[in-house]
């Protein structure tokens, strides 16, 4: 995934070393980081790290610059192509909102403070499709003052880096360049030097005489740049003019801040700037312009975890106050000290790891992307209340998930709602080409979704569609890839020439069994690269079976009851097969101890058949009536002992479970699929109408153990070939940035 971070500069300060810290652990992680900022101290950091940095002047208000900031930014994004842009402070966001109807990205934003809402300024804030704050007190401002819905809200922290801030750091090179005596007891504020947010600054050089007459040989640091810099350094000299020594040093901008906090025992800050010095195990006061929390100690982690460490909200700050605590630190016992520095440690490690941080902002970036729909439109029979489609949608989707978890589809269904509800992802109506043709101009890859789309039996008008579609993707310039189908039957001599001309302009075709192989090649399809993989729902794994257990209970199925289940569709030319199967029910209860089972895939359509072989059946059956999920009926099978399908993709959950399924070859997807899975026994139509159905069933039950173990030898490679299909679709999907 590449991400385009924006941000208004890269100079010492809160928000400033967040985003540094957060770009630099992304891209250790493997992601494809992009910096635009006004530049900074840590700009430097991050190329050297291999991140590249766009100087863009986001942190002036200046009309004149904001217009340049947004000629820049929507160049970098046209020659970047980021797939997300992640705006940080009020500016960025907002000059990245403007520019998102013109350029393809996913925009997402993150809050680190309150911004004045009066007048005009309320709108000069844009919110991307998500947004991260930083603190829960963040979060409520967000929902009170903006018209954010609250799910679309991410709440995070400040990730401090262990390995960066620990106790252990070196303070030599600090100590050397400043010149600091080994005896003194060293105070440490850092924050930015600028207007509302140094006040602590000045209050600490005010009260550093006092300090000094009660903490020997004190000394003060302050870290930062900014306009107050010059006031602040005058002060300072003029303190250490009538105390007669080098006590008060102004460091400037820094990014090694973790040394300068090393030579130190006691620290003063708010938010990033109190959190390092705690993760190195320091005396900390926590204290800022918003308001004084004080000595950071086990009863005051409430509200400081509650606000973030920012004091938002608490009282104002006590200069005498704060001397006061400063001067208390210093004169703890040892034991007392020991013990504040090891909780202070403890709540970083415990609460804002910086591993935690950048999940956080992981998986704020993986559900804005998915929502987006912009790296594939998926195409298949969906949308329908067919089990075994929504099955191919489900392993299509977990598969893609496994390798590229940001992966943002675009599916396209009969009931795209209800698709969009249970899947959690972007959905059009499969017959509005209007829409089709939009998400045509922005996703990467079309994916014709598993199944036998390609095929004349269903109808040529169904043919015909599926071939538009895959016209009109190639039209956009999109790469269309047939994953894991099934081809055919295709009946008519027009249908398979017109099928031919189409599939020759694919870029990728897989196939679930070899016959499709042999009948893309009758027709004259070579173009495209074709491998052979496996059906999708093989690479499914069953959940918990307990909501299973009691849909067979609802049903009157008995706790130790064994059972066999039993899924029946119709079929052209079916003729008596119903009481067929009605036979093999009352048989092999009667021979085997099994109940029948009679599990619809398609409530609205097996029902029928599924009902009269039931009151056929002559013995004790479970019908189930109700629409299941691919899930459920997973579950289901699970639990059996074997099971007999016409249904396709019963056949295939079974192989899938390592439960012996015995398939009726209806149709030729049947057959193809038998002996791809080396299923040696099968019923034919035939065998239906003319009573061989006995001996074949008697055979299959008698060895069903052999055939689950032999299943279950060769599932493993199965699988492997199944998730072949995702690994070759993210290819396609990633090669055509």
């Amino acid at each position: 995934m590449k991400i385009l971070i924006t941000l208004a500069s890269l100079d010492i300060g809160g928000a400033e070393t967040h985003v540094a810290e957060l770009a630099s652990e992304l891209n250790r992680r493997g992601y494809d980081i992009i910096v635009a900022s006004g530049g900074g101290v840590y700009a430097e950091q991050l190329e050297k790290a291999g991140i590249k940095h766009y100087t863009v002047p986001l942190a002036r208000r200046k009309i004149s610059d904001m217009l340049t900031s947004r000629t820049l930014l929507k160049k970098i994004i046209r020659t970047e192509k980021p797939d997300i842009v992640h705006a940080h402070a009020r500016i960025p966001a907002f000059i990245v909102s403007t520019l998102k109807k013109c350029c393809n990205f996913v925009f997402v934003t993150t809050v680190h403070g309150a911004f004045d809402t009066s007048f005009i300024l309320r709108h000069l804030s844009g919110w991307g499709v998500k947004t991260l704050a930083v603190s829960e007190d963040l979060k409520n401002y967000l929902l009170e003052n903006y018209d954010v819905k609250e799910e679309n809200i991410y709440t995070s922290i400040n990730g401090i880096s262990s390995e960066k801030f620990n106790k252990n750091i070196d303070a030599g090179k600090v100590i050397k360049e400043f010149d600091l005596t080994d005896n003194a007891n060293r105070i440490c504020y850092v924050s930015r030097l600028s207007d509302g947010i140094c006040s602590c600054a000045y209050m600490l050089i005010d009260e550093f005489t006092y300090i000094a007459k009660n903490v020997p040989n004190a000394q003060l640091l302050i870290v930062g740049g900014g306009e107050h810099f010059d006031a602040l350094k005058e002060k300072a000299d003029e303190v250490n003019n009538r105390i007669g020594r080098r006590a008060i040093i102004l460091t400037g901008p820094r990014t090694d801040v973790n040394e300068v906090i090393a030579t130190s025992s006691v620290c003063v800050g708010v938010s990033r700037a109190i959190l390092e010095p705690m993760a190195m195990e320091r005396l900390c006061i926590v204290a800022g312009d918003p308001g004084y929390i004080g000595i950071m100690t086990e009863d005051k982690l409430k509200t400081a975890i509650a606000c973030n460490f920012t004091c938002r909200g608490c009282a104002p700050v006590n200069s005498r106050t704060m001397a006061d605590d400063i001067i208390s630190l210093f004169n703890l016992e040892h034991a007392d000290a020991e013990k504040l520095r090891t909780f202070a440690g403890d709540v970083v490690l415990n609460h804002y790891s910086i591993d935690k941080m950048v999940s956080d902002n992981e998986q704020m970036y993986s559900d804005a992307m998915r929502q987006h729909g912009s790296d594939a439109a998926i195409l298949g029979y969906y949308g329908y209340g067919n089990c075994g489609d929504d099955a191919l949608l489900h392993a299509i989707l977990k598969d893609i998930y496994a390798i590229r978890p940001y992966f943002s589809p675009t599916v396209l269904s009969y009931k795209p709602a209800i698709t969009a509800q249970d899947y959690g992802v972007h959905s059009i109506n499969r017959f509005d080409i209007f829409a089709v043709r939009k998400l045509f101009n922005k996703v990467k890859l079309f994916i014709a979704g598993g199944g036998s789309l390609i095929q004349d039996v269903t109808s040529t008008k169904s043919l015909l569609y599926y071939l538009y579609i895959i016209r009109l993707a190639k039209k956009k310039g999109v790469p269309v890839m047939l994953y894991g189908n099934g081809i055919g039957p295709i009946n008519k001599p027009l249908n398979k020439k017109l099928a031919a001309k189409v599939l020759n302009t694919v870029d990728v075709i897989t196939l679930r069994d070899y016959e499709s192989l042999q009948l893309l090649e009758s027709m004259g399809v070579t173009a495209p690269e074709i491998k052979i993989t496996a059906d999708p729902a093989l690479s499914l794994t069953v959940g918990d079976t307990e909501n299973a257990k009691q849909i067979l209970k609802k049903y009157g199925l008995k706790n130790s009851e064994k059972f066999f289940c039993l899924s029946v569709r119709r079929w052209k030319n079916m003729g008596n097969a119903a009481k067929s199967f009605a036979d093999i029910c009352a048989r092999i209860s009667a021979q085997y101890g099994l109940t029948p089972v009679i599990v619809p895939m398609q409530y609205s359509k097996d029902m029928p058949v599924s009902r009269e072989i039931a009151e056929l059946a002559g013995c004790r059956s479970v019908l189930i009536d109700e629409s299941l999920t691919a899930d459920d009926i997973l579950a289901i099978l699970n639990l059996s002992e074997a099971a007999v399908t016409v249904r396709l993709h019963m056949l295939i959950f079974g192989t899938l479970l390592g439960v012996p399924v015995l398939g009726v070859d209806y149709d030729p997807k049947v057959s193809s699929f038998e002996k791809f899975a080396g299923l040696e026994r099968c019923l034919t139509p035939d065998s239906l109408t003319n009573g061989t159905y006995v001996n074949i069933a008697d055979e299959f039950f008698a060895k069903r153990s052999e055939i689950a173990q032999s299943i279950g030898e060769r599932l493993p490679s199965f699988k492997d070939a199944a998730r072949e299909n995702a690994r070759i679709a993210v290819e396609l999907i990633e090669h055509e940035r």
